[in-house]
C-alpha cells in the first residue's frame, strides 16, 4: 500500500424519524407539531422520497377523490363549480385530500371582501405552513417553521379559526408570497383533522406507523444505496498480487489505471493485478473476490413495500401487488374495490366533507347531500353484457363463449389462439 494514500468508506445511514410528542408543547403561543415543530415537513419529505409511499398516496387519493362532487340543489351546484377565480370545489378538495392523506390535517381558507359581504371564496392552504395557536382560536401561517419557535415572530401571519372571521394579522417580515395571499379581505381558516387519542390540536395520518418505524426511510435509502453500488461498486473477480518494487510515480499510474479500467459495469469477472515489494521471499498470490452483496436488501425492500401499504390500510391488490390466496383478476379486484369503497373510502369521504357542508350551509347554500362521485377506475365487461352483445350473432360459437368465460374467471387461462 502506498503511504499517505487515503481510503474511505461510506456507511448507509437509515435516518431515525423524529418522534411525535403526546404532551402539549407551547412555543411562545404556537402549539408544536412534532419534535422541533417540523412533523409536517418531515412526513412531506418522505412522501417525496419514498417511491412506495408516494405511489400508494396517489392511488389512495384517486379513490377518495372519485370523479367529482355532486349536489342536487342547482344554486349550490353553480357555486361549487367555481369557488375561487381558478378552481372548482372539487379541485380545491383534491389538494386538501392530499394533505389529509399525507398528514392527517387539511386547512381551507374562506375569504370575504368584507364582513358583511354575501360573496365568499374558498382556497386550500398548504398544511405544512399551518400551526395552531395556544388558545386554539387561530392558525399561524409561515413558510419556514424550522427557524420559527415563537408566536411573536414577525415572520408569521395569524388567521382566525372558523367560524370567526377577521383580517389576518401580518408580521413585518412575513414571506412576500404569503403576505400577498392573506392581505385581501376578511378571512377564516377551517381546520379539519383525522382525530387521534392524546392529540388534541392536530390530527395524524393513517400511515403513521410506517413513519415512526422508519419504513419510509428504508424504502428510500435502499434505492440510494443500490444506485451507489451500481455506479461505483462493480467489482472484479479477484486480485492477483505480484511481488515487485515500484516507484511512487508508478503507484500513481497504477491507481489511475484502477480508477479508469476496474470500476463500472464491464468489470465483473476481470482480474486486477497489484504489484508490491517482495518481502519474505515474495510469492504471487490470487485472492478471489465474491460479490456477496448481489441483491442486497431485496427482501428488506419487499418488506418495506408491504408494511407501507399495510399501514395505509390500502388493499395490496388495488396497488398492483398480488396476495396469497387471491386470484388477482378483474372479478377479484371488483370485490375488493366494492369493499374498500363501501367501508374505508366512504367513511373518509364523510369525515372530509362534513365540515365543508357546514361552511356551505353557513354561506346560505343547501349542501346536505354534497357527495363524491365514486367511479371504478377500470372497466370490466360482465358475463351478462357479453351475452347480450352477442346473443343474435350466429358467428360467435359456443367455443368462443366458453373461452371468454374462462378468461373472465382467470385472465391467465390460455386458449388455442393465445
Amino acid at each position: 500500500m502506498v503511504e499517505g494514500r487515503k481510503h474511505g468508506s461510506q456507511v448507509l445511514n437509515l435516518t431515525k424519524p423524529k418522534p411525535l410528542r403526546t404532551e402539549i408543547v407551547e412555543l411562545g403561543g404556537v402549539i408544536s407539531f412534532g419534535a422541533n415543530n417540523t412533523f409536517p415537513q418531515d412526513i412531506s419529505l418522505r412522501a417525496r422520497r419514498s417511491p412506495t409511499y408516494r405511489a400508494v398516496l396517489r392511488k389512495k387519493n384517486t379513490y377518495i377523490n372519485g370523479s367529482g362532487l355532486a349536489v342536487d340543489d342547482s344554486a349550490t351546484e353553480n357555486y361549487i363549480a367555481m369557488v375561487n377565480e381558478k378552481e372548482s370545489l372539487w379541485e380545491v378538495m383534491r389538494k386538501a385530500i392530499e394533505d389529509y392523506s399525507n398528514g392527517g390535517n387539511y386547512y381551507l381558507e374562506i375569504v370575504k371582501p368584507t364582513a358583511e359581504s354575501d360573496t365568499a371564496f374558498i382556497f386550500r392552504r398548504d398544511w405544512t405552513q399551518c400551526r395552531v395557536n395556544s388558545k386554539d382560536t387561530g392558525v399561524f401561517i409561515a413558510r419556514d417553521w424550522k427557524h420559527i419557535n415563537d408566536g411573536q415572530d414577525d415572520r408569521l401571519a395569524l388567521i382566525p379559526k372558523y367560524p370567526n372571521f377577521g383580517r389576518a394579522k401580518i408580521g413585518a417580515q412575513l414571506d412576500k408570497l404569503i403576505k400577498d395571499e392573506v392581505s385581501f379581505g376578511v378571512r377564516s381558516i377551517l381546520h379539519v383533522k383525522n382525530e387521534e387519542p392524546e392529540f388534541h390540536f392536530y390530527g395524524l395520518p393513517d400511515g403513521l406507523a410506517a413513519y415512526v418505524s422508519g419504513w419510509h426511510d428504508i424504502d428510500y435509502n435502499i434505492g440510494r444505496f443500490n444506485m451507489s453500488r451500481f455506479d461505483n461498486k462493480f467489482i472484479c473477480s479477484g486480485i492477483l498480487f505480484i511481488p515487485a518494487d515500484y516507484t511512487e510515480e508508478e503507484a500513481e499510474q497504477a491507481q489511475q489505471m484502477i480508477d479508469e479500467d476496474y470500476t463500472g459495469e464491464d468489470n465483473n469477472s476481470r482480474v486486477l493485478m497489484m504489484y508490491g515489494t517482495a518481502e519474505g521471499g515474495g510469492r504471487a498470490e490470487f485472492v478471489p473476490l465474491n460479490d456477496v452483496d448481489k441483491g442486497t436488501f431485496l427482501d428488506l425492500h419487499t418488506e418495506a413495500e408491504k408494511f407501507i401499504i399495510k399501514s395505509e390500510g390500502f388493499p395490496p391488490v388495488l396497488a398492483g401487488i398480488s396476495e396469497p390466496g387471491r386470484l388477482g383478476n378483474n372479478q377479484d379486484r371488483q370485490i375488493i374495490y366494492d369493499e374498500y369503497i363501501n367501508t374505508e373510502v366512504q367513511e373518509m369521504q364523510e369525515d372530509i366533507l362534513k365540515p365543508v357542508r357546514r361552511v356551505l350551509d353557513d354561506l346560505g347554500f343547501s349542501a346536505d347531500d354534497l357527495r363524491f362521485i365514486n367511479k371504478m377506475p377500470w372497466s370490466m365487461l360482465s358475463t351478462e353484457q357479453f351475452l347480450e352483445i352477442f346473443k343474435e350473432d350466429q358467428q360467435v360459437t359456443e367455443i368462443l363463449k366458453e373461452q371468454f368465460l374462462r378468461r373472465l374467471a382467470d385472465p391467465s387461462t390460455k386458449t388455442n389462439n393465445g
